[in-house]
């Protein structure tokens, strides 16, 4: 859904300043609602998460949602102007965790984040404010959006890690005590990943990031953010999580995959229309169990 969402970026001029793209963004985000594309695995994860809410509801947070994709969209292409500029400073504000972020700035910690608010803006914004930031990262299919994609993530000073590529950058990354980036709220093939509670189901979810954790003995910090309408700032939460240690690393990993998949859920719930719902998250299930799609 972001890639085919970058791909009309393609079509636009990159030089629009930033009223006009957030404007064009949501112009865009409301038309592709209108013509249904992941329509409905937008409307059934809703269902799913939120099975109290009406269809009303869902149709509404649904719209808004890919309103707010096309914002993320349309200023993602401008965010390497942003930090050139000094402007990114002015768009992003840590409203809460600042101390967290400049306590564990050099302590190789593990930062743990989803697709909500604006995933791309946060990156630019810790590299904005000081923070070394690396980010495991998952090829685009088509490869002009992954070229895009690279381009400015580099040009943002965020040194991207390919998921298929040797993780041996990321460990070394964080044995330099240097930060290290995940976005761990989609869903995954079994041999990465463990099904813990999400919006009650179980959702299959990757590991790796609690794996590190738990071998190099490594803090753990989950990091989002969320648009402010009003005066169009990206505000930052950041919490440090906790979660108890098992008998063995395998129950500790377990524990801090619900932990953060927790600390996932709960964000979205402040805010829901700011959050990815295009991806089919409860996708793979456990042996047994039907299919929710």
């Amino acid at each position: 859904m972001v890639g085919f969402f970058l791909k009309l970026f393609l079509l636009y001029d990159k030089k629009l300043n930033r009223n006009k793209a957030l404007k064009r963004g949501e112009f865009l985000g409301s038309l592709f609602w209108k013509t249904g594309i992941r329509k409905k695995v937008v409307l059934r994860n809703l269902e799913i998460a939120f099975p109290d809410k009406d269809k009303k509801w869902r149709d509404e947070i649904g719209k808004k949602a890919y309103i707010h994709l096309g914002r993320v969209i349309m200023e993602f292409g401008k965010l390497s102007d942003y930090l050139c500029t000094k402007k990114i400073k002015d768009l992003i504000v840590i409203e809460e965790g600042y101390d967290l972020l400049e306590k564990h700035k050099n302590c190789g910690t593990i930062l743990i984040t989803g697709h909500i608010g604006n995933w791309e803006m946060l990156g630019t914004g810790l590299a904005a404010k000081g923070f070394k930031v690396s980010a495991l990262a998952y090829k685009q299919k088509n490869e002009k959006v992954n070229e895009i994609l690279h381009e400015i993530r580099t040009s943002c000073c965020i040194n991207i890690v390919y998921h298929r590529d040797s993780v041996k950058p990321l460990v070394s990354a964080l044995k330099r005590n240097e930060m290290v980036a995940f976005l761990v709220d989609q869903n995954t093939v079994k041999e990465r990943g463990l099904f813990v509670d999400f919006f009650g189901k179980k959702a299959l979810t990757v590991d790796f990031p609690a794996k590190l954790a738990v071998k190099l003995k490594k803090p753990v910090l989950f990091c989002y953010t969320h648009f402010d309408e009003e005066s169009k700032i990206y505000k930052m939460f950041v919490e440090k999580i906790e979660w108890d240690k098992g008998n063995s690393d395998e129950e500790s990993v377990k524990n801090l995959v619900q932990a953060y998949t927790k600390k996932i859920e709960e964000a979205i719930k402040r805010c829901p229309y700011q959050y990815l719902w295009g991806h089919k998250r409860w996708k793979t299930r456990p042996e047994g169990e039907a299919s929710l799609y």
